[in-house]
């Protein structure tokens, strides 16, 4: 379904930390790592996504991805360069 990292393993086995040390080599801060709390509403997913076109850590985003609206946005805003457009 997504064709960027996505880390589903125990806890315990690195994967924040594997997302901080991307962020490092981008030298991004703290201010690109989120919750998943933090993308679980379709408003919300699109303040975080049009803060910066850098890369983004999403810890815990489980709770995000059982929502149908936000996977969709997710795979549209990877595909194109706008998360959500309107039909007229």
């Amino acid at each position: 379904m997504f064709r960027w990292l996505y880390l589903y393993v125990d806890s315990g086995t690195g994967k924040t930390t594997l997302g901080r040390i991307v962020l490092k080599m981008w030298e991004l801060d703290t201010r690109y790592e989120k919750t998943g709390t933090s993308i679980d509403t379709p408003a919300r997913f699109g303040y975080v996504v049009s803060m910066s076109t850098f890369p983004v850590l999403v810890n815990e985003p489980g709770g995000a991805l059982v929502r149908e609206e936000i996977v969709e946005m997710i795979k549209n805003s990877a595909d194109s360069t706008t998360a959500m457009g309107e039909v007229r």
